[in-house]
């Protein structure tokens, strides 16, 4: 399989979206509460996702993504979410058992995890206050394409939640930053197949990129775009500085610089 190109401009902006859904107001855990966050210019914020509590044992729904729309074409949509607070604390809380996947389209195995987690996820369009379960919120969606990004276990829902809209044949493309293994070799590769603009970053000394585990039965999608915050001594060294979204930009805004300045030099 062929890799695709990466945009790192693309990389950088979807990113930098997810790296404000971290610090958007707690108050966006309220369902029809609009992420404090800032849209790229001709985007809107439409509607927010919740996770449920009980997913990790929270006292209410959390704010873990949102929805934007293109206002030149509002056919024109993305997906965002943002990974836990803390460093592997959605690893606490799962076996990592692979189990049959169930959702439209499922084929092969998926992590029981994160299957969960997908299923709870709910839509609450600002506008209206109306509140869907995700996947039937793509099936309704009118959607020309969709742009799915999402930081560590957040590139995990990123990749089920592209699945799903692939199913109902959305023009569909994905940006994930440290994300986890999410299912067997048989679902790998039909996901491989119904998304093939897959852009799956992950940093060398980073963990998570690495679970569950290879031994377990996991694979992660063939196409890769490697960085290494080791080459760089700006960057801070440790477990959890390895999986840091702003270590990511970094590591890409780095790759951007040089690809640039060799350009320059040909030129």
């Amino acid at each position: 399989m062929v890799n695709p190109v990466l945009n790192r401009d693309e990389a950088m902006r979807w990113g930098n979206m997810i790296k404000a859904l971290y610090t958007a107001d707690d108050g966006a855990s309220d369902a029809g509460t609009t992420p404090n966050i800032s849209c790229p210019s001709n985007w809107r914020i439409i509607a927010n996702i919740t996770l449920e509590p009980s997913q990790f044992q929270w006292q209410s729904e959390q704010c873990i993504g949102c929805i934007i729309q293109s206002i030149t074409d509002p056919s024109i949509y993305a997906i965002l979410f943002r990974g836990t607070a803390v460093l592997l604390k959605w690893a606490e809380h799962y076996d990592f058992f692979l189990l049959s996947y169930t959702e439209p389209g499922g084929i092969g195995k998926v992590e029981e995890g994160f299957a969960r987690m997908y299923r709870s996820l709910k839509v609450c369009c600002t506008a209206t206050n109306k509140i869907q379960m995700l996947t039937a919120y793509i099936e309704d969606m009118n959607a020309s394409h969709l742009t799915v990004a999402g930081h560590s276990l957040g590139g995990a829902l990123a990749k089920l939640t592209a699945f799903a809209a692939a199913f109902y044949n959305i023009d569909t493309e994905v940006y994930t930053y440290g994300s986890p293994m999410v299912g067997d070799r048989v679902f790998t590769e039909t996901y491989e197949q119904a998304v093939p603009r897959t852009f799956r970053i992950y940093n060398v000394p980073d963990i998570v990129p690495k679970l569950p585990s290879c031994e377990l039965g996991y694979v992660h999608p063939e196409s890769g775009f490697q960085v290494d915050s080791l080459n760089n001594p700006a960057i801070g060294r440790g477990i959890t500085e390895y999986h840091k979204l702003d270590t990511y930009l970094s590591c890409i805004a780095q790759m951007k610089l040089e690809h640039d300045q060799n350009k320059e030099r040909v030129g």
